[in-house]
């Protein structure tokens, strides 16, 4: 990835690139409804705006969880967060914060699929720890059956240049990649059509014919698209 190559379909929207520190003074700077060090930076009616969730897209079936403008609403034990989280080939990023604790949590790094997620909830369970987030799945989770792995193999697609994830069968096991990338995590098992990869979980949606149709997961849906190899 040295040197990265000038190719826009790679870049974040509107072209926009960060570092850990700016990112976490906008964080703030929305924490604190517009202002930042006494300067008034954004109207309070925008960022009300971007705070204000428009869509209800989760397949939770005991809670909500909402979406607002790139920000999923999550609970994180009994609180409620907002969170992003990203990737394309060389790089992750995340980030999660609650306006009303004054928390957030930057994480960029310089590595495909680099989200570190275990660290990304055990800073929350220091700094809030009435959260008491679980450990990521991948600790507890089952291998997928031999006949449910070959049953979910395929391409799952939400835009090709920005979110697209191969499910595998790798020396035995069900594996996941994102297109674009060269890493891979096994896949596990937690319940029913719930499943993990890398401690990320995700969900698969069927169709009115019990077969696979959709993937969801980080609040976004892949379709499902032919087989790839």
């Amino acid at each position: 990835m040295r040197p990265f190559p000038d190719n826009a379909a790679e870049k974040p929207s509107g072209g926009v690139f960060t570092n850990t520190t700016d990112l976490m003074r906008f964080l703030e700077i929305v924490m604190n409804n517009g202002t930042w060090q006494g300067f008034r930076v954004f109207p309070s009616s925008a960022v009300a705006a971007f705070l204000r969730p428009t869509a209800e897209p989760s397949l939770n079936r005991d809670r909500t969880t909402q979406y607002a403008n790139g920000l999923n609403y999550v609970y994180m034990g009994p609180e409620q967060m907002l969170q992003h989280s990203g990737s394309i080939a060389g790089f992750g990023s995340l980030i999660r914060f609650d306006p009303k604790a004054g928390f957030a949590i930057v994480i960029l790094a310089n590595k495909t699929d680099g989200l570190l997620l275990d660290t990304f909830d055990r800073v929350t369970n220091l700094l809030i720890p009435a959260t008491a987030v679980p450990p990521r799945a991948k600790k507890t989770g089952l291998p997928v059956g031999d006949t449910e792995a070959h049953e979910l193999v395929g391409r799952y697609v939400n835009d090709i240049k920005y979110l697209a994830i191969d499910l595998l069968i790798t020396n035995g096991k069900l594996v996941l990649r994102q297109v674009g990338s060269a890493d891979v995590s096994v896949v596990l098992k937690t319940g029913g059509d719930s499943y993990s990869g890398d401690g990320e979980p995700f969900s698969i949606v069927r169709d009115s014919t019990n077969r696979t149709k959709y993937l969801s997961i980080v609040g976004h849906a892949l379709r499902r698209s032919p087989v790839s190899k």
